[in-house]
């Protein structure tokens, strides 16, 4: 927890601190060394939801923090990175099965066994399979689900990089319910090229292109607010 609150602290300190004249903002960089948070927006059958990856500023790992709302009290809704980018239809079923550079899934059917993941044995588990890591989404009596934690197996970069790939949230008897890709952010001066964190929020409306990319400022009061926000 500290890790992350001296993390946006940083970040939101360098965006104060920029060179006169300049506005450091976010942009969208996928595959960089230089990304200190990826978002991810799934939105779609009544579900609206954030969840972001935090560069952690020593040791290993991302810091994940989720929030969900329009789930249903009482059911389980499991979540993970899936293979692939939500296309531009906004199809989640295109995005293939869950991240899983390791091969765990195939290494428990080559045993001949059924993939199950051990939360006490990380290795026995999917690199994308927050939920079998982690635990299901379950709603509160609003709808609304929150939870944050270091997920130290998750990178921006290497063979477990979260780059370029998605967030699947899926109904408790499986069927895919909302999604939306993993858009990387990196301190920026490029005027032309900056992008805030207030993207769009639906599945195909955060798909990583060039070609198309949004010019909203993300300032250095709201990451001072979020870092804030983790004491509490």
């Amino acid at each position: 927890m500290l890790k992350n609150i001296v993390s946006l602290a940083l970040v939101a300190a360098a965006v104060v601190g920029g060179a006169a004249g300049q506005e450091l903002q976010l942009a969208p960089r996928a595959n960089s060394k230089d990304v200190v948070v990826a978002i991810a927006k799934p939105a779609g059958s009544g579900i609206k939801a954030e969840v972001r990856f935090i560069q952690v500023l020593s040791g290993s790992g991302l810091q994940v923090d989720v929030q969900v709302q329009g789930l249903t009290k009482g059911e389980k809704y499991p979540y993970h990175i899936h293979q692939k980018p939500v296309p531009a239809n906004g199809n989640c079923t295109a995005t293939g099965g869950h991240l899983d550079p390791a091969g765990a899934a195939a290494a428990a059917t080559a045993a001949g066994g059924k993939y199950k993941c051990d939360p006490a044995n990380p290795a026995s588990c999917e690199l994308g399979d927050l939920a079998g890591l982690y635990g299901n989404m379950t709603a509160d009596a609003n709808g609304a689900f929150v939870a944050s934690y270091n997920a130290t197996q998750l990178a921006f970069g290497g063979k477990n990089t979260i780059l370029d790939h998605s967030v699947v949230i899926h109904g408790p008897n499986g069927t895919r319910l909302a999604c939306a890709n993993i858009i990387g952010y990196i301190l920026s001066t490029d005027q032309d090229s900056a992008a805030g964190l207030n993207d769009g929020e639906s599945g195909t409306s955060n798909t990583h292109s060039p070609a198309a990319p949004r010019a909203v400022v993300a300032s250095a009061g709201m990451l001072l607010l979020a870092a804030a926000a983790t004491l509490f």
